[in-house]
């Protein structure tokens, strides 16, 4: 122990001891007693082959946990390990104890989370040169916490062994920035860095004011809003398309059902084309699990269209629109756009929404970056469309061509660039071929 208390102290150990898991556990504790003995909520998770040696350890962790106020967790190999590591008291245990084997497992598969735990004990330590493991130490290197402290225990010390015990001998600087890098997302991350509180103004001194309070669904969509602002990484990539035959079409098709009060917007098409653009990208019609670990593809195709109303924004949704022509989805955008603005949209006409569509073509802009409906993965949003000269290759000559401004916000956790290019580039596609388009 006065030999290996310094090196702790410097947060980085490299030990040899004398082999037994049972022994090793004491070994342990009594370090850790000896560095910070006011230490308090700690549990030690201890993996033993045997349950004789599981009662040998219970006993000596046991006795030294009450004493530190320890609360000791005893684990006993098999399949249980998972189960009972879960069990576990507020679930951060801070103490691993055990072969290399089980300890790589559970730090491989995050059964715990590297970041809580701050001391590792390996024993028998010269197992990590079989089976596998050395192939692995790197890779368990890189979740380790910067903190934590590694024992590694041996009868023998190989000069193998010592080499592969200095990956565990980190730089202070090094430690620092992978600390910082690992850290996982979380509510309060980076709320070192936050910045300051708004500043309460009394702006009646500068001018006559009058409050307004913001209606509950500008209050709910804020809150949302900035939810998905911070959680999702966004990219916006930008496009032009053309849509001058596309609009030919939609004005012939009005005149067609004009009898029936039936408005046929760009929308309408928009929406058939997305839906075909989201079947040949599955990934942009899917879903990050809250962890981020999964990734939920969907075989049903339901777009929601930003809604402008008197009180704020709301998102109603288009239900199954691969499975309607282009009057069947003009005819919802007109009711469900009416609903919204006399407050009579229902929940379910505003939930189960795969991809989102968002137009200010009828108020103006030219591009503009929208932001994701989470937990959807992206979102398209329409500016004014305009007539612009476009070269012919054919004729050598500038042709009026009725440009149309789509801008796609993906979350690049999801998406990667090129498939946010080839995403718009197929939807430009689909748009300026109409032929292409099952209306």
């Amino acid at each position: 122990k006065k030999a290996i208390i310094p090196i702790l102290n410097k947060k980085d150990v490299i030990a040899q001891a004398q082999s037994g898991t049972g022994k090793t556990g004491a070994f342990t504790i009594s370090i850790l007693q000896s560095i910070n003995p006011d230490v308090d909520s700690t549990q030690a998770i201890i993996m033993s082959p045997t349950r004789e040696l599981s009662k040998q350890i219970y006993d000596v962790v046991n006795s030294i946990g009450y004493l530190m106020k320890y609360n000791t967790c005893l684990m006993i190999g098999g399949t249980s390990i998972d189960k009972q590591i879960r069990e576990c008291k507020d679930n951060t245990p801070k103490i691993i104890v055990g072969c290399p084997g089980r300890i790589f497992d559970i730090l491989c598969r995050r059964v715990i989370d590297p970041s809580t735990v701050k001391m590792l004990a390996i024993d028998e330590a010269d197992e990590m040169l079989s089976y596998g493991f050395k192939d692995q130490i790197y890779n368990i290197f890189q979740v380790l916490s910067a903190e934590m402290q590694v024992l590694l225990f041996s009868a023998t010390m190989t000069e193998e062994l010592k080499q592969i015990s200095q990956k565990f001998m980190r730089d202070p600087v090094e430690i620092y920035v992978k600390q910082e890098l690992r850290k996982p997302r979380t509510e309060s991350m980076g709320s070192q860095f936050a910045p300051i509180p708004m500043p309460n103004i009394d702006f009646s001194k500068f001018g006559k004011t009058e409050k307004k309070a913001l209606s509950k669904i500008k209050k709910i969509s804020g809150a949302n809003l900035h939810r998905n602002w911070v959680t999702a990484p966004h990219v916006t990539q930008f496009d032009n398309t053309d849509i001058t035959d596309l609009d030919v079409l939609r004005k012939s098709m009005q005149k067609e059902v004009s009898q029936n009060n039936t408005k046929v917007t760009l929308l309408a098409f928009v929406i058939k084309a997305t839906v075909e653009a989201l079947k040949a990208y599955p990934t942009f019609n899917s879903s990050l699990s809250p962890d981020g670990d999964m990734l939920f593809l969907k075989n049903y195709f339901n777009i929601g269209f930003a809604c402008d109303t008197p009180d704020g924004l709301v998102v109603p949704v288009v239900k199954d629109a691969d499975k309607k022509n282009i009057i069947q989805i003009a005819n919802d955008l007109s009711q469900l756009s009416e609903k919204a603005r006399e407050r009579k949209l229902k929940m379910d006409q505003m939930e189960g929404g795969c991809f989102t569509i968002s137009s200010l073509g009828g108020i103006g802009g030219t591009k503009f970056t929208p932001i994701i409906n989470c937990p959807e993965v992206a979102i398209l949003g329409l500016s004014r469309a305009s007539m612009q000269p476009v070269y012919n290759k054919e004729s050598g000559k500038f042709d009026p061509r009725l440009i149309l401004p789509i801008s796609l916000s993906y979350d690049h956790r999801v998406v990667d660039g090129a498939d946010g290019a080839r995403f718009t580039s197929h939807l430009s596609m689909l748009l300026s071929d109409v032929k292409k388009i099952n209306i």
